[in-house]
Parts: C-alpha cells; structure tokens; sequence
C-alpha cells in the first residue's frame, strides 16, 4: 500500500468515473482537486462522473471519455445507479456477475494504457419511506459488489478506497449509542456528511490527509 500511495503526485493525472456520487459538484472528487490543490501536489483531476450510470453505461464510454484522457490513475466508483436500475428492470442495469464483467473489462482497459487503478466501494443505501422496500435486496446487492472489489483490488495490486465502509462504520458507531445517522438527503445521494466521509476515505487512501498545515508531505505508511 505504502508503494501505491506515493505514486500520486506531481505529473500524475488521475481521472474519476462513476455516477451521481462521482459527478456531484461537492462532492469527493472536488474535495480531493481542491485539498491536492491547495497543498500543491500537482495531481490534475478529471471528473467523467455522470448522474444515472451504470457499470455498462460506463464501460460503453470508457475508450472514449476515460482512456483518450491519457490517465495515469484511473478511479472507478460504481454501484448504486447499477443496482437501482437493476433491481427496476432496466436492461442498463448489471446484477453481480454482469457487474463484474463491465467493471473487470475497465480495469483491464485501464492497466492496459499504462494507469493505475483505484477501486471504490459503493454507499449503501439508506431506508427513506419510499415504499418501494428497494434498500433490502440493494444493499445485499451492493455488499455483494463490494466484496467483489476488494478481492479484485487485493488480487490485482489495485488500490481500494473504502469509501462504502466508511459510511456504515460511521452509521454503526452511531447505532452503538442508539442514534440514527443519516448520510443521504433521499438514501441514495449524499448530503454533506456523507460526502465529507467519501472525500475522507478518497483522500486518505491516497496517503494523503485533509489538514493544511503540511502540504506537501503525504502521510506515513503504516507497515
């Protein structure tokens, strides 16, 4: 982990794909442009996010909005649009093993053109009366997913971000002591909190905190 951390820097140029999550404009993305920006990393951040994609929405548009860019960090964030439309019918959306197939043909697309890869696990989604009873069968999609990329990060020598991890430890801590913690405005966009936590788990995996008091310096590697 510590080799992979130190390899986003000055010259990189890392490009970001994903759906709403990743597309938000205050979202983690900009989180990370602005604190690399501010410590003077010289990282360049792309933002390819588009609201409503799925793993096969974006693999259909990979080539073209991701590899043309010549990227040297790629991030994947997909999930949630996935398993919602699936879940609706639409034919857009990818059970697990269709989701693996678009996802792993990214990865491999991106290995492919020289970039390194970086794997983040999706939010869950949180219950929020809408009758439709979706967020059970969603979120045992989602884990499903989710493991899927943290075995193929490990396998691959990919970097995770556990950015869907962060989000529930931070809803179990508050159930611990009894108190519900919401981290989306419609339990499946995030509000402030839930993008503060993504952009920490996002920033953090590239070894780099979210203090200004030193800014150039990325955190230690714990061994």
């Amino acid at each position: 982990m510590g080799e992979l951390r130190t390899r986003l820097g000055r010259g990189d140029r890392l490009v970001c794909i994903g759906d709403s999550i990743t597309a938000d404009d205050r979202g983690y993305v900009s989180v990370a442009r602005d604190v690399w920006a501010a410590r003077d990393v010289g990282v360049e951040v792309l933002n390819v996010g588009r609201g409503g994609d799925t793993a096969r929405q974006m693999r259909a548009r990979f080539e073209t909005d991701v590899i043309s860019l010549r990227p040297t960090w790629v991030s994947l964030m997909v999930g949630m649009a996935d398993t919602i439309k699936y879940l609706r019918g639409d034919p857009d959306g990818c059970d697990v093993a269709g989701y693996q197939e678009m996802v792993g043909e990214m990865v491999a697309l991106a290995v492919r053109a020289g970039a390194r890869v970086a794997l983040c696990t999706p939010n869950h989604m949180e219950y929020f009366g809408h009758g439709e009873g979706m967020h059970r069968p969603a979120n045992v999609m989602l884990a499903e997913k989710a493991q899927w990329l943290r075995d193929t990060a490990r396998a691959g020598g990919h970097l995770l971000v556990p950015s869907g991890e962060v989000l529930l430890e931070a809803q179990r801590q508050a159930m611990s002591g009894a108190r519900w913690l919401s981290l989306t405005s419609d339990g499946v966009h995030l509000n402030d909190l839930g993008r503060a936590l993504t952009a920490v788990a996002f920033v953090t995996a590239f070894g780099y905190d979210l203090a200004l008091d030193d800014p150039r310096q990325p955190t230690a590697s714990t061994p």
